[in-house]
C-alpha cells in the first residue's frame, strides 16, 4: 500500500472522527486520528502521511493557522479543510494559503474521497517533480510576483551556499542578484507580473550571482513563467559556468601566447645583437679601467645587468613557450633587499619612500631566484608609476600557515596551498586601480599605462612565473588610496637562513 494512503485526521468532535474513520478504511486509507493542531504537527513529524483534513476550528488553534504552519514545512503535504456551509470565507483563505480544497458539513461522501484521491495524485506529482528537479545538475528556483523564493531545489542549495530553510521566503534581491541588476530586475518583474512577457523570458542569458558570503560568479540563466492561483511566478534554471569561463580565458591565453611566443621568436635576435655588442665594448673598457677603481666597479655592474638582460629576455622566450623555470634554495629576503637596492635612489629621486618589513630567519624556499627578482622589480615599478607624486611603499614578508585552498578572485585560480608558505606583499600609497580594471590587470596586454608607458606584459608574466612555482598572486586596491599586491609561495624545505636559530 502507497504511504500516501495514510490519512490524518484533525478534528476535536470524537463522533465526527468516529465516523470519519469508518469512511475512510472502508475506501482503503489509513486514518490517524489527533484533536489538537500541536497534536497534528508531532505527527506529521513522526510519519508521512498523504492528506490531512483538518477542522475550522480546533482548541489550541485554528484550522487556518495549522494549514500555515503545516506548508511551511518542506515535506510535501496537501491538506483539505473541513468547515460549515457559514464558512465559506474561511474555506476560500484556506486554499489561497495553500490547501488543496475543503469540504463542507455535513459533507458528500463521494466527493470527499475524490477530493482525497486527487490531492494525493497531486501530492505524488509533487514528490516526483521534487525528485527529479533535486538529481538535476542545474538549480532550479520558482519566486512570486514579489520575487519572494518559493522553490529551491538540491542543485541550487550547492551552487549558491543556502540551505532550502534558510532561503524559503526571502526575496532574490537579497541574496542571489547583485546589486548592479536590482533596477533592471525589477522593471523585468514589474513586467512579468502585467503582461507575463519580458526579455529575459524564452532566453538563456549570462549575468552574474551571488554565493552566500558575497562572492560573485558567472551564471548561465533560462526564465520561464508559470500560472499559479492566477498570479504569474518566474522559474529560473540557472547553470554555474565558472569552470567553463575560467577554460575560454586559459584559451584566449592560449592564443595569446601563441602570438606573443611568435612575436619573441622574432625579435629574440635582434635583442642580443647590440647587447652583445655593448658586453663587447664593456669587456674592452674594463681592461682599461683601472683596478679597484670606481670606472671598473661602475662598468662591472652594468656588466651584471648585460646579464640581468639576457636572462630576463630568455625567461620571456621560455614564458611564451610554457616552459619549466629552473629553480633552487634561495632566501626570499636577500633577493628583496637587492632588488630594492637597484631601483631605490631613483625611487627617493621621485620622493618615494620604501619601508621594508621583513620577518627576521624566514624558511628559504625553492623558485627561481631571476625569475623572482623579476617579479619584485615588476611590482616595485607599477608602485613607482602609480605614485607620481611621491609616496610610501611597504614591502613586508612573513611566513604563514594556509590550511585551505588559496583563491586568487582576479583570475578565479584555484591552487591548494598546504602547511608554510612565504608571503610577500608590496602596499603603496598610489592611485589605485578601477574596480573593472581588477579582473584585467593580469591579462597578456592588458595595461592602463598611457601609451608608450607600458607593454602589459609585467603582470602577466609575474603571474605566470608564481603559478609555474605552484604559488598565488593577488591584488586589492580602492582608487585614490592604493594598491596590495599578496603572493603566497610554498615553503619547499625546512631549514632557516639563520643556522643558529636550529636547536
Amino acid at each position: 500500500m502507497s504511504k500516501g494512503n495514510k490519512i490524518l485526521i484533525v478534528d476535536d468532535d470524537v463522533l465526527f472522527r468516529d465516523s470519519l474513520c469508518d469512511i475512510l478504511t472502508i475506501n482503503g486509507y489509513i486514518p490517524i486520528v489527533v484533536s489538537t493542531g500541536r497534536g497534528a504537527i508531532k505527527q506529521l513529524n513522526a510519519e508521512f502521511y498523504g492528506v490531512a483534513l483538518v477542522d475550522l476550528e480546533l482548541e489550541d488553534m485554528t484550522g487556518l493557522d495549522l494549514i500555515r504552519k503545516i506548508k511551511e514545512r518542506p515535506t510535501v503535504i496537501e491538506c483539505i479543510l473541513i468547515t460549515g456551509y457559514a464558512s465559506q470565507k474561511s474555506a476560500v483563505d484556506a486554499v489561497n494559503i495553500g490547501a488543496y480544497g475543503y469540504v463542507t458539513k455535513p459533507y458528500d461522501i463521494e466527493q470527499l474521497i475524490l477530493m482525497i484521491q486527487r490531492a494525493i495524485e497531486k501530492q505524488e506529482s509533487e514528490e516526483k517533480y521534487k525528485a527529479i528537479s533535486n538529481s538535476a545538475n542545474d538549480a532550479i528556483i520558482m519566486s512570486d510576483g514579489s520575487s519572494k523564493i518559493l522553490y529551491w531545489n538540491k542543485a541550487a542549495e550547492r551552487i549558491f551556499g543556502y540551505p532550502e530553510e534558510e532561503i524559503l521566503g526571502r526575496t532574490l534581491q537579497e541574496t542571489v542578484i547583485p546589486v548592479t541588476y536590482h533596477e533592471d530586475y525589477s522593471k523585468g518583474i514589474d513586467r512579468l507580473k502585467g503582461t507575463n512577457r519580458g526579455t529575459a523570458i524564452g532566453r538563456t542569458l549570462e549575468f552574474t550571482a551571488i554565493r552566500k558570503g558575497g562572492i560573485e560568479f558567472p551564471i548561465e540563466l533560462s526564465l520561464s513563467t508559470v500560472l499559479l492561483r492566477g498570479e504569474w511566478h518566474a522559474l529560473a534554471i540557472i547553470r554555474d559556468i565558472s569552470d567553463r569561463k575560467e577554460m575560454e580565458k586559459k584559451l584566449r591565453e592560449s592564443h595569446k601566447m601563441s602570438s606573443l611566443g611568435e612575436l619573441t621568436a622574432s625579435v629574440f635576435h635582434e635583442i642580443l645583437n647590440p647587447v652583445n655588442i655593448i658586453s663587447s665594448h664593456i669587456q674592452l673598457l674594463l681592461m682599461e679601467a683601472g683596478k679597484d677603481s670606481k670606472a671598473e666597479a661602475d662598468l662591472k655592474s652594468i656588466q651584471e645587468e648585460i646579464q640581468r638582460i639576457i636572462k630576463i629576455t630568455d625567461g620571456l622566450l621560455r614564458f611564451s613557450r610554457n616552459e619549466e623555470l629552473e629553480v633552487q634554495e634561495v632566501d626570499v629576503n636577500n633577493i628583496l633587499e637587492r632588488t630594492i637596492s637597484i631601483i631605490e635612489p631613483e625611487m627617493k629621486l621621485d620622493k618615494i619612500d620604501i619601508v621594508r618589513k621583513f620577518e627576521f630567519a624566514l624558511p628559504t624556499i625553492t623558485v627561481s631566484g631571476d625569475e623572482l627578482r623579476q617579479v619584485f622589480l615588476n611590482l616595485i615599478t607599477n608602485a613607482r608609476d602609480s605614485m607620481p607624486n611621491g609616496g610610501i611603499l611597504t614591502v613586508k614578508t612573513r611566513k604563514v600557515q594556509l590550511a585551505e585552498c588559496v583563491t586568487c578572485r582576479q583570475r578565479a585560480q584555484r591552487i591548494e596551498i598546504k602547511g608554510d608558505c612565504l608571503e610577500i606583499s608590496f602596499s603603496d600609497s598610489g592611485c589605485g586601480i578601477e574596480k573593472d580594471d581588477l579582473n584585467r590587470i593580469f591579462d597578456t596586454f592588458f595595461t592602463t599605462k598611457k601609451e608608450g608607458r607600458g607593454t602589459g606584459l609585467g603582470l602577466s608574466i609575474s603571474y605566470k612565473i608564481i603559478e609555474n612555482l605552484k604559488g598565488t598572486i593577488g591584488v586589492d586596491s580602492e582608487v585614490g588610496k592604493g594598491t596590495t599586491f599578496v603572493i603566497n609561495l610554498p615553503v619547499a624545505f625546512s631549514s632557516f637562513n639563520n643556522k643558529n636559530d636550529i636547536k
